[in-house]
């Protein structure tokens, strides 16, 4: 057993790392899959975003509701003043302006946020509303329109303030040349705000959170398959082996029980020849009665233990009929008169069984009962009782005592052939019960009794012309 509990501990252990080693590997695939989408989500930002400013330098009207996955877009000078509003962008920036771009997810991540600080190039004059800047590569073109032309704002965007203080200025009060004039009145495009949809990556990444929470929930579930099988598996290998034993046991106890009919006769012959032959010469002798008593004795409890043996190794349904317990079970109770108590039994009681093998199930176990009850100095009142009640489509007959009980220990062998907890006891009785049950489609088992004592069941499936 220990050997077995190991065994199965190993494989538990082996089998859970396994698993997780598995369920580690896909969570590990998703998150790097999510953050590779992710990726792919922040480099259309960044590629969208630089597409529409130089759309934007070439046509200040544009359009940004042919592109759906942009719901924001917006310009903004060094101090956050807007230069160019459009859709969900926010109408001024917090400053201070970060130095380096951030990409934030919102609220919901069906979007992200792009704030992208712009390079200081050239500036240009005459732009209409703003400033213009050219960095590494030419985002604004030079504007057609003379220096002299009245600025004009585009839709959305907003003059900056002409008052406000130049940024960065220097403490001169000389007057400033056009392009100047515009950086410092904060006119020159510093900051690129843009929102862009992910609703795409939304929905992918919860295809494939789905996808990984099916596939874990199937390994788990192969997992305790799998424990399922190894235990029927080792249940199966234990039945097999018991059974094997069995067969091998009964075949020796077959034998064995047939070896021992011939000498217990030759024995009773010759005791009973010894006993008339000194009682012929007149020499009868009461210690020679005693011990000749003592011998018949013995010689009768081995020959029930053959017979008993005989009757284990025998099939267990014999010949079934169909059988009322009422009536069977008040004849059966008489045959201890007032040492057993039978609670009323209820009407409709029946069963498929046969009476004989099942009467002589239930001597093993009010034997066993009575037995109990004399050892424990049980009080009046308190004698074994035979209760039957009926358990969905089961018919169960307890047979009850207030006796010492078994030990904990002990309880899972109570119905292996050949084990007995009694000093002279055979081992035979619970088995054979358990055996003229298990072949009449029922079962027997046993629980602790409610304030001492025990309480064995025998079980047998119900009749279908009995049930209500």
């Amino acid at each position: 057993m220990d050997a077995d509990r190991r065994r199965f501990t190993a494989f538990v252990l082996g089998s859970a790392l396994a698993l997780g080693a598995v369920l580690g590997l896909v969570w590990a695939m998703l998150l790097r899959e999510s953050a590779t989408r992710r990726l792919d989500v922040e480099f259309a930002a960044y590629r969208v975003s630089a597409g529409l400013v130089e759309a934007l330098a070439q046509n200040p009207d544009l359009n940004l509701s042919a592109n759906s996955s942009v719901l924001g877009f917006g310009l903004y000078g060094a101090r956050g003043v807007p230069l160019l509003v459009r859709g969900s962008a926010p109408q001024s920036l917090a400053t201070p302006i970060p130095a380096i771009p951030s990409f934030e997810e919102r609220a919901g991540g069906e979007s992200f946020v792009l704030i992208r600080p712009l390079g200081s190039g050239d500036v240009y004059r005459g732009m209409p509303g703003m400033g213009m800047i050219r960095g590494r590569n030419r985002f604004f073109a030079p504007p057609s329109a003379p220096p002299s032309a009245p600025p004009v704002m585009p839709e959305g965007a907003r003059e900056a303030s002409p008052s406000e203080p130049p940024l960065g200025a220097p403490p001169s009060s000389a007057p400033l040349s056009g392009g100047e004039a515009a950086a410092s009145a904060g006119r020159l495009p510093r900051v690129l705000w843009l929102e862009y949809s992910a609703k795409d990556v939304v929905r992918e990444r919860r295809a494939l959170v789905s996808l990984a929470v099916i596939v874990s929930l199937a390994l788990a579930g192969l997992y305790a398959l799998l424990l399922a099988f190894y235990r029927r598996n080792a249940e199966l290998r234990e039945r097999e082996i018991r059974t094997r034993e069995l067969v091998q046991l009964g075949e020796a106890a077959r034998t064995l029980a047939h070896e021992i009919k011939n000498p217990l006769a030759v024995i009773r012959i010759q005791t009973a020849a010894l006993r008339r032959r000194a009682e012929a010469e007149g020499t009868s002798n009461p210690a020679i009665d005693r011990t000749a008593l003592v011998i018949e004795e013995e010689v009768d409890r081995l020959s029930r233990l053959s017979d008993r043996v005989r009757d284990f190794l025998k099939g267990g349904a014999g010949n079934p009929v169909d059988l009322a317990l009422g009536p069977f079970l008040s004849e059966f109770a008489q045959r201890f008169g007032d040492a057993v108590e039978l609670e009323p039994p209820p009407e409709g009681a029946q069963v498929r069984a046969d009476p004989e093998r099942l009467a002589q199930a239930l001597d093993n176990l009010v034997a066993n009962a009575l037995e109990a009850s004399s050892e424990s100095g049980a009080r009046a009142g308190e004698r074994p009782r035979i209760a039957l009640s009926r358990h969905g489509r089961s018919w169960a007959i307890a047979v009850l005592d207030r006796g010492p009980g078994v030990l904990p220990e002990h309880e899972t062998r109570l119905f292996e052939p050949f084990f007995s907890t009694k000093e002279r006891g055979s081992g035979i009785g619970l088995a054979l019960a358990r055996r003229i049950a298990e072949a009449s489609g029922g079962g027997i088992d046993y629980h602790r009794r409610s304030g001492g004592g025990s309480v064995f069941t025998l079980w047998l499936p119900a009749e279908r012309s009995s049930g209500r």
